[in-house]
């Protein structure tokens, strides 16, 4: 009963249900049941599952030559959280080789310690963890406590300890992470920087694990007593401090514990390095593979992006720009802005912003209006409802509101397609209702030719290169370190229809040649549009070839960037067949944004689930855990699952978690805080430093200033002078030298003459003297706040 009622909650059955499922199912078959199960029996079954997970995960990492992991991370209810995949080999268990799920699942045959049972790839869900931060340091703290976790799993039942290759009893050595470690191969993530610093330090965490595995043999295969008097002198050695070695006296014994394990673990990292330092350097080469590679859906992403900023800059050469689309704050300026535009304010008001234009922010309020996130906003099911009455069916607009991956080339492919529908719909919705500021902006968009013609753009790239870039990227069972040649086909397709558009924009515009894999038109409708705005006069051809011309290039240029990893020269473009083979990567990062997209809607939809309680629930669903429980776990072995459950509730790991985590972030303010008084500190002390200096304003004594004397004089306008070619952002705006650009001894002379000048004359303006006067009563204040004992100095 107890797995029937964990299989129904991991089907998505509420806890408190699950009892009345099982007597309704029990009676319609005309079983009788003993007894009943009660709602926290149901919890610690399906947690009791969770464990089974783990000791699966240990089971087929230990089996595993190799792995890569991949991850992804986001925050919900101000929390941060990363999920994590591992790819690798796994017993098939008699299943297919594409299956995760266990449907059509046969029985599978009992697997031993020795058997050599078939394997298959496999994508592994590793779980979803809180971390401290969102910086990569968290992150890869966290990947070492999953990666410990699963370590520690392998123990559980002790039936198994032989099957992963461990002796408990006999063990020397501590291997913590060694083990799994030391078979990651590769990381795959997204392209933001703390997912590349991550790559770095996860790099260099899994060769001080293989180092310290090396070790680890080389200590096992020793001699007893060799082996003790290695133990006897890295206990002395933690034992001492300070240059002499002096023995400590006043620590405890969970310092000095804890300052001989790290010890040990140091000994063990040497020895492992003196091993790796003797071997071949083919065998080295095998150790140190680690492969790096960005999800496919993202480098997309990117791209259009990176387009649809260059597609943006080239209306000011063409003379024209796309309507403005202000927020209700900057309508009431709007007549103002249209006149003169100016520059968006960089305060982050967003009322004192220029407005936003274009065919990306007219995608960005349909989508709010027609399918908002909030089902409770826009329109959702009345348009729909609308445009299924005028085309006799309908699908839901584009999920722009929620950022799915396509969804703004979908949205553009949309508005531009159905135009003249969408103004039709806009004018229904103006006879019922005074039209809001939304509505209005995306009713003048859609007639403005400029918009349009972005439209028009972002579809044709959609058609061209997008989706068939999506298509082949998502299809089944490809290594993405493989990729290299699709990615090149991207770019040189790219320059082609630079170079002729007309391939695109040609009446007979044929797919065989304008679409990236040569297959038929996704969407045939977008060049029925084409031809229709055309021939109407709504669409400027002239501007459309410059903007088509320039988000392709944009696009180029981003995609050169964000598949830097297949360029000559780079990691992948060495790596023979086998360590291709050994770094397998998925395509995407799709399994990790799915699983945080799943736990954001089980956590709204049972607001009390822990993290482990989900974890369980997915694990279970992905990763095949009913074929491993009937190949490998026996009668016996789920009383330990039950000890081991037990255990974990009356150590609540959940609240054990969550306090680490208000500690460390407790900690880091401490730590900011004090970051920011040592800073401030600076900061006055060199506001002093500088009032103390004379103030030099005669050009000849200038002529005779070098090196430090030069330098100080600057930075004494800089903070005293507030010269406009000193001030950061204002040298630039105003097309003004900087101090940094300088290189020559007369250059920067000449630079200085130019700031006493221009400190002279706002001197005559307000009196030279009371200016200086100012400048050093500022300063003078500021000393007097420094610090309580110069008070004192002043005022004994």
């Amino acid at each position: 009963m107890r797995a029937l009622a964990s299989k129904l909650r991991v089907m998505g059955v509420p806890a408190k249900t699950v009892p009345e499922v099982i007597e309704a199912t029990a009676e319609s078959l005309g079983v009788s049941l003993q007894g009943s199960i009660s709602r926290q029996t149901v919890a610690r079954a399906v947690q009791e599952r969770g464990i089974v997970c783990e000791v699966q995960l240990a089971f087929e990492t230990q089996r595993a030559t190799s792995g890569t992991l991949s991850g992804d991370g986001t925050s919900n209810r101000n929390i941060n959280f990363q999920s994590l995949h591992m790819t690798m080999p796994v017993p098939s268990y008699s299943i297919s080789a594409t299956s995760n799920s266990s449907s059509s699942m046969t029985p599978a045959p009992a697997i031993g310690p020795s058997s050599d049972s078939p394997s298959v790839r496999a994508q592994r869900f590793l779980g979803i963890h809180a971390t401290a931060a969102k910086t990569a340091t968290a992150q890869l703290e966290n990947i070492q406590l999953t990666f410990g976790a699963i370590e520690k799993a392998a123990h559980i039942v002790p039936r198994l300890g032989p099957w992963f290759g461990i002796d408990v009893e006999q063990a020397r050595t501590h291997r913590d992470f060694q083990n799994l470690a030391r078979k990651l191969t590769g990381y795959m993530s997204d392209h933001a920087e703390d997912q590349m610093k991550l790559t770095r330090l996860l790099e260099k965490w899994v060769h001080r694990q293989t180092l310290s595995h090396l070790g680890t043999l080389l200590l096992d295969s020793w001699p007893e007593d060799e082996y003790k008097k290695f133990c006897d002198g890295v206990s002395q050695s933690a034992g001492a401090s300070g240059e002499r070695g002096e023995v400590r006296e006043t620590d405890d014994d969970s310092e000095r514990i804890q300052r001989t394990r790290d010890a040990f673990i140091d000994a063990v990292h040497a020895l492992g390095l003196g091993v790796y330092e003797k071997m071949e350097s083919a065998e080295r080469r095998e150790l140190d593979l680690f492969v790096r590679a960005g999800c496919g859906m993202h480098k997309d992403l990117n791209a259009v992006k990176g387009g649809n900023t260059a597609m943006m800059s080239i209306w000011s050469e063409l003379g024209a720009q796309p309507i403005a689309l202000p927020n209700k704050f900057q309508a009431a300026r709007t007549p103002k802005i249209n006149a003169a535009p100016k520059a968006s304010s960089t305060s982050g008001s967003s009322e004192l912003k220029g407005p936003e234009r274009g065919a990306i922010k007219l995608c960005s309020l349909a989508g709010a209006l027609f399918n908002n996130k909030d089902d409770k906003k826009g329109e959702q099911d009345s348009h729909v409802a609308y445009f299924s009455l005028q085309f006799g069916s309908s699908k839901r607009f584009p999920d722009t509101s929620n950022t799915r991956y396509g969804s703004y080339i979908a949205a553009a492919s949309e508005l531009f397609t159905k135009r003249r529908s969408y103004v039709s719909y806009l004018t229904h919705l103006g006879r019922k209702k005074t039209l809001n500021n939304m509505e209005s902006n995306i009713q003048l968009a859609l007639a403005d030719a400029p918009t349009i013609v972005e439209l028009a753009t972002l579809a044709l790239y959609g058609q061209a290169i997008s989706i068939p870039y999506m298509r082949a990227i998502r299809s089944k069972d490809q290594n993405m370190l493989r990729l290299g040649p699709l990615h090149d086909r991207v770019k040189a397709h790219l320059k082609l229809l630079i170079e002729s558009p007309s391939f695109l924009l040609d009446e007979l515009a044929s797919a065989t040649f304008g679409a990236l894999d040569g297959d038929e038109w996704d969407n045939p409708e977008v060049f029925v549009a084409l031809k229709q705005e055309v021939q109407g006069g709504t669409l400027n051809e002239d501007h459309l070839v410059s903007a088509l011309r320039a988000f392709l290039q944009g696009a180029l240029d981003t995609w050169d960037r964000f598949t830097a990893e297949f360029r000559d020269g780079a990691v992948i473009a060495g790596l023979s067949d086998a360590e291709l083979e050994a770094a397998f990567m998925p395509t995407t990062n799709d399994a990790n944004e799915g699983k945080l997209g799943m736990y954001r809607v089980w956590v709204r939809r049972f607001p009390r689930m822990t993290n482990a309680m989900f974890n369980a629930i997915a694990m279970s669903k992905t990763n095949n855990v009913e074929a491993f429980i009937e190949a490998v776990m026996e009668p016996d072995d789920w009383g330990y699952i039950m000890k081991e459950q037990r255990r974990r509730e009356g150590q609540n790991e959940q609240k054990q978690s969550r306090d680490a985590i208000v500690r460390a972030d407790i900690e880091k303010g401490v730590e900011t805080e004090q970051q920011q008084k040592i800073k401030k500190d600076k900061k006055s002390q060199k506001s002093s430093e500088l009032s103390a200096l004379p103030w030099i304003l005669d050009d000849v004594v200038i002529e005779q200033l070098v090196g430090k004397d030069l330098d100080a004089q600057v930075s004494k306008h800089r903070e005293l002078g507030k010269d406009e070619a000193l001030v950061r952002g204002k040298a630039r705006n105003n097309k003004l030298a900087t101090w940094s650009s300088l290189k020559t001894v007369h250059d920067k002379r000449r630079f200085l003459i130019g700031v006493v000048a221009r400190f002279k004359e706002r001197g005559e303006q307000i009196g030279l003297e009371d200016l200086q006067e100012a400048q050093e009563s500022i300063v003078l204040e500021n000393d007097f706040h420094a610090s309580d004992d110069e008070f004192d100095e002043y005022f004994p």
